[in-house]
């Protein structure tokens, strides 16, 4: 990967790799004091961002900075746009309190709830002017790419503030637009019930500069004094400051007087070695003194201006330098050999070619299985580059067929029956759908049970068979208890097609046969002695003739007054002690009671008024030389 034709723009390339190597001495007027973490420009919201760095095993929080390190100068941009350089920026007369932030941490979201951490948005907005508060949004905790989270936080997704899942950043507008998302949902004008006091914060660069050097966790804290030295650190801001010990410490830290007259070393911008006047032996623009520090040679006519710029492999440092260094001037990977994607390709070498530094499918973008991450990228993720569904394995419509698969067959990765679209029971709904819902691939009435006619048959295969779905009839027009009526109507109708009584009970005749029974049976509906005429008492009218008119079927003696009896002006009057008869002719007759056994109860001769006393039931009066009978009923 060597050996490319200078470029034209090689002059502006050689200038930007240059000035990194001289990033310690006065880009940006840094601090010399302090290690330089800035960036020498903003970066663009296309820029991508490095993977997360790994952050300790899970729950272990002391990567970062520890008490008593200082920390080191940088530069980033708010997400407003705001240029921040911490030695310009903090009051020298204030402790600065640096701490970061990520949407889709728990606890970062709890610390400015004050329903959860009243003590905290309290104290934070009492104090807001007495601090430099440096807010900084970095990497996320909980990404739905759980894969892409800190090493050091369980792996598992959190909603944002607006209830939105997040994946890590994969380029800068990410985060900038997660920053914001934090300051519209929990900011002061976002009138939600989180009081996050800033409308505005930094953002991390796109190598996670603050995230790695200073927390290595997703919402840590530190405290710094005007020397850049950490004087508290904490894994969580609202858990520190929830303690009473905690903000005592640091209302301590207010009360310390500072001398900022006898420096401090945050805020002392040092002359820089090179000044006006300063000697340059080669006219390369940076200084003698300079270049000793840098190791550099200033009599060396490998300069950094207009002399000395054959570069053989365009790494930004000229051939003379890297014999002087003893690298090799045919290979721009050599000395600066920084793989920043993993693809193989050093920084330099992909910034030659045109291609990203900050993406491992650039400039190699072979995608063997076809699912959106090239061979590279899954080499560096550890995934399989002949399998569509790796690393991602998602499976949007539960077909058993992952996204990536599908995209790369050109099948719909949100359709469950495409590409798999059998309907074995032809209800309308794919086996794959019906499998998901838990219903019946071999049943049309599963899970649509709506029955128009009801029929018992529902109507989506009522429809798949051709029938009337309005008609209870079709296809059940069976009748089987002869009734009239089919069985599909009984069925909707909640009766029975085994009783032809239903749902016309009607028994004219009273034997216990409905009208519809007898006619089936084809008995006469009219009769009760038809179809069942047994005569117990052998006296010639049927058992339930005789119980239904007052006689008794089991006494041939107890039969009904007919013919004869009828000419006879017999009235009877019941009373709860007896009964009186109104008869001439039949006075000083015989007279006996029956039960309608036909046992013989009472027996007496026929008076105006006859005192009995019997039980409660139905009886028989009778007047054989009358021919008369009728029935009676006492009552306790």
């Amino acid at each position: 990967m060597v050996g490319f034709l200078l470029h034209p723009d090689m002059k502006r390339i050689a200038a930007f790799f240059i000035s990194i190597a001289l990033s310690g001495l006065c880009l940006h007027a840094q601090n010399e004091h302090f290690v330089w973490l800035g960036l020498d420009a903003q970066p663009e919201p296309t820029d991508s961002v490095d993977t997360v760095p790994y952050s300790g095993e899970l729950n272990t929080f002391d990567g970062g900075y520890a008490l008593g390190d200082t920390v080191g100068d940088f530069h980033l941009w708010s997400l407003q746009g705001d240029e921040f350089l911490l030695s310009n920026e903090v009051d020298p007369d204030k402790p600065t309190i640096i701490f970061n932030g990520s949407a889709t941490c728990i606890r970062f979201q709890n610390d400015w709830d004050p329903a959860i951490s009243p003590m905290v948005v309290e104290w934070v907005t009492l104090h807001l002017d007495d601090f430099n508060w440096v807010p900084v949004y970095v990497a996320e905790a909980h990404a739905l790419d759980i894969e892409n989270c800190p090493s050091n936080c369980p792996a598992f997704p959190i909603a944002g503030p607006d209830g939105q899942y997040l994946n890590q950043h994969r380029i800068i507008q990410d985060r900038i637009d997660a920053a914001q998302m934090v300051v519209d949902e929990m900011g002061p004008s976002s009138g939600n019930q989180w009081q996050f006091p800033w409308d505005d914060m930094l953002v991390d660069s796109p190598d996670n500069l603050i995230y790695t050097h200073f927390f290595l966790r997703p919402a840590g804290m530190v405290v710094i004094d005007c020397d850049g030295v950490v004087v508290t650190r904490a894994d969580w801001l609202g858990i520190h400051l929830s303690e009473q010990s905690n903000r005592d410490d640091l209302e301590e830290l207010l009360e310390s007087p500072v001398n900022s007259e006898s420096g401090c070393l945050l805020v002392d911008n040092s002359e820089a070695p090179c000044s006006a006047d300063a000697p340059d032996s080669d006219g390369d623009g940076t200084c003698d003194a300079a270049e000793l520090e840098l190791g550099t040679d200033p009599f060396n006519p490998c300069d950094l201006g207009n002399e000395g710029l054959d570069d053989s492999d365009g790494d930004g440092a000229c051939d003379a330098l890297e014999v002087f260094m003893s690298t090799d001037p045919e290979n721009p990977c050599d000395p600066y050999n920084l793989d920043t994607d993993g693809d193989g390709y050093c920084d330099i070498e992909e910034e030659l070619m045109g291609s990203n530094p900050f993406n491992a499918c650039s400039p190699a973008a072979i995608d063997t299985d076809g699912d959106g991450y090239c061979d590279s990228e899954e080499a560096l993720l550890g995934s399989d580059a002949n399998d569509p569904c790796s690393p991602d394995f998602l499976d949007s419509d539960m077909d058993g067929i992952c996204n990536s698969a599908e995209l790369a067959n050109g099948s719909d990765p949100n359709n469950t029956c495409d590409p798999l679209g059998q309907d074995s029971d032809g209800d309308g709904l794919c086996d794959q759908i019906e499998s998901v819902i838990g219903s019946s691939t071999s049943d049309p009435c599963d899970p649509y049970v709506s029955d128009t006619d009801g029929d018992g048959f529902c109507d989506i295969l009522e429809s798949i068979e051709g029938w009337n779905v309005q008609d209870a009839c079709d296809p059940n027009d069976l009748d089987v208890d002869g009734d009239g009526w089919c069985s599909g109507m009984e069925t909707a109708s909640g009766w029975s097609d085994l009783d032809p009584c239903l749902p016309i009970s009607m028994d004219s005749d009273g034997d216990g046969l409905c009208d519809v029974e007898e006619l089936v049976l084809g008995s006469d509906p009219e009769d009760i002695c038809s179809p069942f005429g047994s005569d117990t008492d052998g006296d010639g009218l049927c058992d339930l003739f005789e119980l239904e008119n007052g006689s008794s079927p089991y006494s041939p003696e107890a039969v009904l007054g007919i013919g004869a009896a009828l000419n006879h002006e017999v009235w009877v009057t019941q009373a709860a002690n007896g009964f009186g008869i109104q008869c001439a002719a039949c006075l000083g007759q015989p007279w006996s009671l029956i039960d309608l056994s036909g046992r013989k109860i009472k027996q007496g001769m026929v008076s105006g008024w006859n005192e009995v006393s019997l039980g409660q039931g139905v009886y028989i009066l009778l007047l054989p030389q009358s021919g008369f009978q009728q029935r009676l009923t006492f009552s306790d």
